[in-house]
């Protein structure tokens, strides 16, 4: 292929990297923002997933601290998330005229974390942050785009559920214990003020978020629920970039 070819495939690609990173953000922050959702979609899967009788063998509780709404910021503080782990989790954005869904698989290690998004055509973006710099690529594309990193959680399109140890405990309106499936989870539901409210399902082993939603005036604009979740450091080849750059290596291998 002759080189201004190659040079054009080369400022496509990364075109198409930094309009995805603009169009994630616009998802982000329409999500912040969305008012309403259309008439007739049931509530979110979420609900149908909990199992609120926590009928365990006492010994199996003894360490459980009552969980209240004037306790939980206090057990959330205390909470350390997994160091490593892969999960996959689907987000669903509901609004006024329709939804739409995103299936998202995160990669954490050694406080990098890389987020491979299923696109809509059958591509998969692949985003993989440091904290300072997101490094996009598509599929086995041998080029990438960089961005000023946002936050993991942020990539991933799911709440940082530690906010809720910065809520005014006024605005905390439920908190307990809940099973999603076969996970036991400190639940809270909180006040975000202008008619929304925040629900967090955390995971009380490995202190990963499991589960989220967000409703306008009791109607669900937005969840998250995790598919899979795998607490052991994934591959270190998730780490390294198109061209060869070892992310992971440069920060285990420091003294």
């Amino acid at each position: 292929m002759p080189e201004g070819g190659q040079m054009d495939r080369r400022r496509m690609s990364y075109f198409l990297a930094l309009l995805g990173i603009l169009i994630l953000l616009a998802i982000l922050l329409f999500a912040q923002g969305t008012a309403r959702r259309r008439a007739g979609i049931t509530l979110p899967d979420v609900d149908q997933l909990l199992e609120p009788d926590l009928s365990a063998p006492g010994e199996e509780r003894l360490d459980l601290v009552e969980i209240r709404p004037d306790t939980v910021q206090q057990a959330v503080a205390s909470m350390d998330r997994a160091a490593a782990y892969t999960m996959t989790v689907q987000v669903e954005t509901l609004w006024s005229e329709g939804s739409g869904t995103a299936e998202l698989t995160a990669y954490v290690r050694s406080g990098l974390t890389r987020v491979d998004t299923l696109q809509l055509d059958g591509s998969v973006r692949r985003t993989l942050t440091d904290g300072d710099t997101a490094y996009v690529w598509y599929d086995s594309d041998e080029h990438y785009a960089t961005a000023a990193a946002i936050s993991p959680d942020r990539t991933l399109r799911i709440p940082t559920y530690e906010d809720v140890v910065e809520l005014d405990p006024a605005d905390i309106l439920a908190a307990d214990y809940q099973r999603l499936k076969d996970v036991y989870c400190i639940y809270a539901e909180a006040n975000e003020g202008d008619g929304y409210t925040a629900r967090y399902w955390v995971d009380t082993d490995s202190g990963l978020l499991v589960a989220a939603q967000r409703l306008y005036q009791g109607e669900p604009i937005y969840q998250m629920t995790v598919q899979s979740m795998n607490i052991v450091p994934p591959d270190a080849s998730f780490f390294v970039l198109p061209d060869g750059t070892d992310l992971l290596a440069a920060i285990e291998e420091e003294p």
